[in-house]
């Protein structure tokens, strides 16, 4: 048709050509030069003749009529414009119209992969990926999207050649630098996951996801304060992703800087004010700071959220028994114990508080139920032999069985803590050895004097003066169980 009428076909030829023009323009509307991405694609639908790359480029007439050719064209920006919309079915209609005409369109199958993915029909998206790659062995992108569904598979080794394939092809694509530093991060190779992550930088230093993925890796080798910066730039990036204000806001709580944590969190719930972990969290942080009107409030908000989250009344429960609130606290412990029987921190809470309630027998269940399911547990076996040794019922002390626990618990300790040598001592003068008492509790009473722990020092002082007197120490039913430090 073009050589019968070759006004037609030139004008026709032209008409393509500021049609692909205007998509090559920049904000400013100036001409871009093309990549050689961008030349292929054309080549592969015959717009284009020669192999250099220029900012303007001659149609090859000698190939398909000018007029099919901006038909196509024209099929191509409806799809480019319904996947832009997320309109994927009808895109893949366009699509598939398109593949039709042109079998050989290695872009046509690849935009048919992307979305099958977009559709969550992975197993369609597959055989997509590989005709584009049969296609164009060469093409970065179809390798990377058919490495990110290997590795969904766990296939990791495929995934890893496709990842190596696309940067053999484009040793510059930030997305598969990326993500074969992800796929490595999850084998454990932390060094090469890094030099990934910060290839990815260099080709693209404005790109968040890796620089969160950098922090991430970073932080799995112990390398907190570098991950810091990368997970502010991220922020500083997209200022709206949650999990990196959390994943930063936990860092910063490790180091201590709990204003600037609070902060971060704060933002992750002005996001998603629905985030139960984030409300968990920032409960947990203004625990620290002893703010225990806050915390309750948190911890509250996330029971709004998911009223059977576990860790939310966990903690709820130790911030009202720190508030005094024990009756509240043993209602909240006892949830989590009817959803997760093994949960042994709540087993170790619940028989705190129920001590403080002189409720010792209860405790002693509870406590022993911690020890089945983690024995030598330090803090559980202090607060074991605590109450076998000074059980205000004679009946009930065993100030063998205590002794036993307690010296234990001071050797696993490896180091002279108050709580263990409070504790010894304790059970030496339930077993009549006062002058071990004596020295023990002197060695806790240095210690607590030194960490400036006043209450806790006054009662080690009070013990200490019975075992002078010959006297064991015994909890009255009237008298909570003593305060040290946990």
């Amino acid at each position: 048709m073009a050589s019968e009428n070759a006004t037609a076909a030139t004008e026709l030829a032209d008409h393509l050509a500021m049609m692909v023009e205007e998509q090559h323009r920049d904000v400013a509307g100036r001409s871009k030069t093309m990549d050689s991405e961008a030349v292929r694609q054309l080549e592969s639908l015959g717009y284009v003749g020669g192999s250099s790359v220029e900012e303007r480029f001659e149609f090859d007439r000698s190939k398909d009529d000018p007029k099919d050719l901006v038909d196509f064209h024209r099929l191509r920006l409806n799809q480019v414009y319904l996947l832009h919309t997320k309109k994927y079915v009808e895109a893949r209609e366009l699509c598939l119209k398109m593949v039709e005409q042109r079998p050989q369109y290695a872009l046509g199958h690849y935009d048919l992969g992307v979305l099958a993915m977009e559709l969550n029909e992975h197993a369609a998206a597959e055989p997509h990926f590989r005709r584009a790659i049969e296609l164009n062995p060469d093409y970065a992108e179809a390798h990377n999207n058919l490495a990110i569904l290997l590795a969904s598979q766990g296939k990791g080794a495929q995934a890893e050649a496709h990842y190596k394939r696309a940067l053999q092809a484009k040793p510059d694509h930030a997305e598969a630098h990326n993500n074969l530093g992800r796929l490595l991060e999850s084998q454990g190779n932390h060094d090469d996951a890094v030099r990934h992550y910060e290839q990815a930088l260099r080709s693209m230093p404005d790109f968040a996801e890796a620089h969160k993925n950098l922090a991430g890796c970073l932080l799995a080798v112990g390398k907190a304060s570098e991950a810091v910066k990368y997970l502010r730039q991220a922020l500083r990036l997209n200022d709206n992703d949650t999990s990196a204000h959390k994943e930063l806001a936990s860092v910063l709580l490790g180091q201590g800087r709990l204003d600037e944590s609070i902060g971060h969190w704060d933002q992750a719930l002005r996001i998603n004010p629905h985030d139960v972990q984030a409300h968990v969290d920032l409960g947990n942080a203004f625990q620290q700071q002893n703010r225990l009107d806050e915390a309750i409030s948190h911890y509250e908000e996330a029971l709004t959220v998911d009223s059977d989250y576990v860790e939310a009344h966990n903690n709820l429960g130790n911030a009202m028994q720190l508030a005094g609130r024990l009756d509240e606290a043993i209602g909240h412990y006892q949830h989590v114990l009817r959803f997760k029987p093994d949960f042994v921190e709540t087993h170790y809470n619940l028989a705190i508080a129920l001590s403080a309630t002189q409720r010792y027998d209860d405790a002693l269940k509870h406590l022993a139920s911690a020890l089945q399911h983690k024995p030598e547990w330090i803090p559980a076996m202090i607060e074991q032999a605590w109450i076998l040794a000074a059980h205000p019922e004679a009946d009930k002390r065993h100030p063998q069985e205590a002794l036993r626990m307690a010296q234990r618990a001071v050797q696993l300790a490896g180091r002279p803590e108050v709580s263990t040598l409070d504790t010894l001592a304790v059970a030496y003068a339930a077993a009549g050895q006062f002058d071990r008492a004596k020295t023990v509790a002197q060695q806790a009473l240095d210690l607590a004097t030194a960490a400036v722990a006043q209450r806790l020092s006054q009662d080690i002082r009070q013990r200490l003066q019975l075992y002078k007197e010959q006297q064991p120490f015994h909890l009255p039913p009237s008298e909570p169980l003593r305060s040290h430090s946990q």
